[in-house]
């Protein structure tokens, strides 16, 4: 489905008594981690604490936004604060403090409650909980024990309070929708304060009991007629994969490779939803344990399943959570069709109409080109790019996320149009090899190494502000360079078409980093006059073949250069770093004249726009 941006504002109170400010709707890419070597998935989002980007593990299951040791120093968290102690279903207890923080995810920011860990220990009745199996240095939440896996934050968003709380509250978020990407591809979503038209579809479910504690009222069962179904309060829990089953006794006949159902009671009446999968597949987290207790009142939790089937609606303001068929599910974990009883693959009438006709939900993109499309620098890294240095929030995968598509980002730093067609980098295979046949949509952003637009920017800045060893390339090899443009682009979509003939494709330029006019310099631009006007007519000429090849093979293109317009490197806002970028936490080394997350998101809304 197409995420629609829109305004909202209201106030909200909190948990705390606190009045918060309803912010904007946005939208938080969810990207899915496996946890080595036992494959488990884990989903995690970005997190911005006093200006440290960071991973932070999603956890619909518990409260309140924490932070390891190393994280915490790197956040720069502020020392003292209440003692603050708190346990997992895992066995896992984080011992610290609980201190205050400026927090911000996606477009929410505000002043939240969070947890410094001082120490990961186990519960006394768990002492071969997964925080005994590793040395605290090697230690990550939702980690599953394993050296070196898991993530430095958690975040739970959880409907319900704790002393350090669901931080969503304090940030003006009113609710939420989870949309949890498929196994093995696809972009998930963490839509904040959605629109009427997200909103669309979505089915209430009844609570789990007079104090629900963000659970609804829920049974499983095997999926055959007459089965004994176990009901109870359902905690959807993206941060346990798995099905368990508290106070019960497995049923009759439930064995491995059998298929089996979840039914939810809806709040108001009319089908109830459901969902079907195949018990004991684990790359769903449908693997069932069933614990026989002393109470008569059974609890499922049913872990990551859901989330599979369907979108899922956290409402704070009335407590309620609701749910609406995920467009990308199958075959694996899919709604149940109430009418026929049936597996069926869901085929929402509200998703296809909201999605664009050539572009349905699901569909391969693939993005390809340089590191103003990777994005060095911005947000958090990938951490699987290596040299390639792909952010987690360039322009692709936001689109990927607005319009779940299952992206392939082949994007690398330093890429010619070479790097595409013929020879990969840093142990990557060339770019093209990432276009199927099955892909529907590729973008491109390249040109700028084949004629070393940023490389000749960086060196004569060097010279410029007195640098030695400033090896600027001579103004004849660069308009050479530019020259042979043309044709090396207009290769590029030759071989992305032969590949895949049905596919739509998009060139995108460079953000200007030079003013359009004027002298052209400034402190984060500190190039004599000349030597502006020199780049800012490179940057020109780049921008006409670029616009140039689109025109001759047919193929959409964003214009950077209109959408950076009055956003260069000397703008109050400004959509491109200078020459002395403030340096990101989350990577080595700072990277000037490069795309910032401002610049990105522009890139983003643009790319959007053009894909109708």
């Amino acid at each position: 489905m197409k995420w629609v941006l829109m305004a909202a504002a209201a106030a909200l109170v909190t948990a705390t008594g606190v009045q918060a400010q309803e912010t904007p709707r946005s939208i938080v890419p969810i990207h899915e981690v496996d946890i080595r070597p036992v494959g488990t998935p884990r989903y995690v989002i970005e997190v911005v604490v006093n200006g440290a980007p960071m991973m932070a593990g999603l956890d619909t299951g518990s409260t309140g936004l924490r932070l390891l040791p190393r994280a915490a120093a790197r956040a720069r968290v502020a020392p003292g604060g209440e003692a603050e102690t708190y346990s997992y279903g895992s066995g896992v207890e984080l011992d610290g403090r609980r201190v205050e923080a400026d927090v911000a995810i996606g477009g929410a920011r505000g002043r939240v409650a969070i947890q410094a860990i001082d120490h990961v220990t186990c519960v006394a009745h768990q002492p071969d909980c997964p925080a005994a199996r590793v040395s605290p240095n090697a230690y990550g939440l939702m980690g599953s024990g394993q050296p070196g896996q898991g993530f430095p934050a958690i975040i739970g968003i959880r409907l319900m309070s704790g002393r350090v709380d669901n931080p969503f509250r304090a940030l003006g978020v009113r609710r939420w929708i989870v949309h949890l990407p498929q196994r093995g591809g696809g972009a998930g979503a963490l839509v904040l304060n959605p629109d009427a038209r997200d909103l669309a579809g979505f089915v209430p479910l009844q609570p789990g009991a007079a104090n629900p504690r963000g659970t609804v009222a829920g049974c499983v069962s095997l999926a055959i007629p007459g089965a004994e179904r176990l009901c109870g309060p359902t905690l959807l829990d993206t941060g346990a994969p798995g099905l368990t089953v508290l106070d019960a006794s497995a049923p009759p006949r439930w064995q491995e490779g059998s298929r089996a159902r979840i039914d939810f009671a809806p709040k108001r009446g009319g089908p109830p939803p459901a969902l079907g999968f195949v018990t004991g597949d684990r790359a769903h987290g449908a693997q069932a344990t069933f614990k026989p207790g002393g109470s008569d009142r059974v609890t499922i939790h049913a872990g990551t399943l859901p989330f599979y089937a369907y979108d899922v609606l956290f409402d704070a303001d009335s407590d309620t959570i609701a749910v609406r068929p995920n467009g990308e599910a199958g075959p694996a974990v899919v709604p149940l069709n109430p009418q026929e009883d049936r597996l069926i693959l869901p085929l929402i009438a509200a998703l296809a109409a909201a999605a664009s006709a050539d572009l349905p939900v699901g569909s391969r993109y693939v993005s390809l080109g340089s590191s103003y499309a990777a994005g060095p620098g911005v947000g958090v890294p990938d951490p699987t790019s290596g040299a390639c240095a792909r952010s987690m929030s360039n322009y692709a995968r936001q689109v990927a996320a607005r319009r779940r598509l299952r992206l392939v980002d082949a994007a690398c730093s330093g890429a010619t149009t070479a790097n595409i067609l013929d020879h990969g980098q840093h142990g990557f295979p060339a770019q093209i090899a990432a276009v199927t046949s099955d892909t529907r949509l590729v973008t491109i952003l390249i040109g700028g190494n084949d004629i070393d637009y940023i490389g000749t920017l960086g060196w004569l800045t060097c010279r410029d502000t007195g640098g030695v060893d400033c090896h600027v390339r001579d103004a004849g090899d660069v308009e050479a360079r530019l020259a042979a443009l043309p044709a090396s682009l207009d290769r590029v979509v030759a071989a992305v078409r032969q590949r895949a003939p049905a596919t739509r494709i998009v060139l995108v330029g460079y953000l200007p980093a030079i003013p359009a006019s004027g002298p052209g310099n400034c402190a984060a631009v500190p190039l004599t006059p000349a030597d502006a006007a020199r780049m800012r007519g490179v940057a020109i000429r780049l921008a006409q073949a670029i616009g140039g090849a689109a025109k001759r093979n047919g193929v959409d293109v964003v214009r950077s250069t209109l959408v950076g317009e009055r956003h260069d490197a000397c703008a109050p806002q400004p959509f491109v770093a200078g020459f002395h970028p403030a340096a990101n936490p989350g990577w080595p080394t700072p990277v000037p004249y490069h795309p910032n997350q401002a610049g990105m998101d522009a890139i983003a809304a643009a790319l959007d726009k053009v894909l109708g």
